[in-house]
């Protein structure tokens, strides 16, 4: 199955969305803008048990 992800980046927060190829939305998280905080929302992303 493909996924697609998107961020929205503003100054102090990030929205992430993952959608896979039907367009059901599988994540949708708002976090602090910290390239951690991302990179670690991204890869423990549950995208085989979802």
């Amino acid at each position: 199955m493909d996924y697609y992800g998107g961020l929205d980046v503003s100054l102090r927060s990030c929205a992430v969305c993952i959608v896979d190829n039907k367009g059901n939305v599988l994540l949708e998280r708002e976090l602090a803008c910290e390239i951690a905080d991302s990179s670690n929302c991204l890869t423990s992303a549950p995208l085989g048990q979802i």
